[in-house]
């Protein structure tokens, strides 16, 4: 296994954005109880607030994990809000594929190096 990251295209970054936005909406309306709708509207709003310039918000960093060339997952990596010197990992995803293969701990490592 060889893990890489590099920056997402506008392309991934559309399709990040949609998938995280209605994953967030359903663990919203299926732990917390709001409608579906309210649910969506948060995580668009809560969205926007944290990338406010999709992939140009400076200090955030939205990457492609790749195995050997193979896109695998994604990794968002970034400042926190409250403290700029102070990296966080905002969300780490391995596709359901390559799950259990050790991808996600060495995108962690992967990611250590690139902060």
């Amino acid at each position: 296994m060889t893990i890489a990251l590099r920056p997402m295209t506008a392309a991934e970054f559309a399709a990040y954005h949609d998938r995280s936005v209605r994953g967030f909406a359903e663990q919203m309306h299926e732990l917390g109880g709001q409608d579906l709708d309210s649910s969506f509207a948060e995580s668009e709003r809560q969205m926007g607030e944290l990338l406010p310039d999709g992939l140009a918000t400076e200090g955030q960093h939205l990457l492609v994990v790749e195995d050997d060339g193979v896109p695998v997952g994604t990794l968002w990596l970034g400042a926190r809000r409250d403290r700029s010197d102070l990296w966080w990992v905002w969300e780490l995803e391995i596709d359901e594929a390559h799950r259990g293969r050790g991808h996600g701990r060495a995108a962690m490592l992967a990611g250590e190096a690139y902060a």
